[in-house]
């Protein structure tokens, strides 16, 4: 995984061994000694000054110092809100000037992470706030692990792809999901892109095609997390409950 800070002046590489190497650009002059991580590096990051570096592997989630490669944060031990144990598969860094949380915290000073369950039947979208270091929220996204994560230049639009070949678009604000496109390609999805308008949402595929999506110029009210999921998944919860309701059938019958 390779990220440029926003000044185009240092480039950041993870590879699959843990080695992280963040390098000038264009002289590709090393910026500080290779750093080793807790394993194979998912994802690099930076924030919108390039003083930090967010580093994510399946088991840590570290920040250091674009300076000297110094630890700014480290958190260990990957979970969901309810504690359920999980992966860290992307860290993203916030992005806009103004805008900010119900809670005053402005966007460019949150982490987003995404969180995939060991499973890999669920995955998270988790907000930290990098001032208090505290986790601000965490909400289920979709029922398979996510593959591709993408923050909108604005600062305002989330995407992800999923292992069932789904896109979800979330509000980066709440966290909420906007938009399902199911389907979306026919095999595996490796990218997701906004334009620099937030008006296309690119998504590039394995299956040798790429999408440009359309996206709406006014959103829907958005779901709440718990109930999109069960909408999204309502062919799955008819069928459980036609089942629930043959056994207990069957079960007065023998009474």
């Amino acid at each position: 995984c390779i990220a440029i800070d926003a000044l185009g002046k240092l480039v950041a590489g993870g590879s699959t061994d843990g080695t992280l190497a963040v390098v000038q650009y264009p002289s590709l002059r090393q910026v500080f000694p290779y750093v080793e991580a807790a394993g194979e590096v998912n994802d690099v990051d930076f924030n919108a000054s390039g003083k930090w570096l967010a580093v994510a592997t399946d088991s840590e989630l570290r920040v250091v110092s674009t300076k000297d490669g110094s630890l700014v944060q480290n958190i260990n031990g990957p979970h969901t809100a309810s504690g359920q144990p999980a992966m860290f598969r992307f860290a993203k860094f916030g992005a806009g000037n103004k805008s900010k949380l119900k809670s005053g915290t402005e966007l460019k000073n949150v982490l987003y992470t995404v969180l995939n369950t060991k499973s890999r039947k669920s995955a998270y979208i988790a907000m930290w706030d990098t001032k208090k270091w505290s986790r601000i929220a965490t909400r289920p996204v979709c029922q398979s692990a996510i593959t591709t994560f993408a923050l909108s230049p604005s600062g305002k639009l989330l995407a992800v792809a999923t292992a069932s070949l789904q896109i979800a678009i979330c509000d980066a604000h709440t966290l909420k999901v906007l938009m399902r496109i199911p389907a979306a390609h026919s095999f595996a999805i490796t990218a997701l892109a906004f334009d620099r308008d937030d008006k296309y949402l690119i998504s590039g595929s394995a299956d040798e095609t790429c999408q440009v999506l359309k996206l709406p110029e006014t959103w829907p009210n958005a779901f709440d997390g718990i109930a999109d999921l069960v909408m999204a998944n309502l062919q799955a919860v008819l069928i459980a409950i036609v089942l629930l309701i043959a056994i207990l059938v069957a079960l007065l019958v023998r009474g």
